[in-house]
């Protein structure tokens, strides 16, 4: 499942529950990826186009980077906040 984070940082609680979510967000988009590699690579190899894959496959990268973006900002805050 897929979030839609928002942009205000919320109180410290709340920060690490969207920290969390992100975290899982992030393996899971990890896992869609890997299988659409595999469907990428076996299209290919079967002679197939493969354009629609790999259009899939660069959706799931975008959501991975600003997932991954949305994380380490949330993290940076969680420091200025503990540090």
């Amino acid at each position: 499942m897929l979030y839609i984070v928002p942009q205000q940082p919320g109180t410290g609680a709340q920060m690490l529950r969207r920290l969390a979510r992100l975290e899982e967000q992030i393996i899971n988009v990890d896992a869609h990826i890997t299988r659409q590699l595999l469907i990428v690579a076996q299209l290919e190899r079967a002679g197939f186009p493969a354009r629609s894959a790999r259009g899939i496959l660069a959706g799931f990268d975008t959501i991975r980077e600003e997932s991954i973006a949305e994380r380490d900002r949330i993290r940076a805050l969680l420091d200025q906040v503990t540090g």
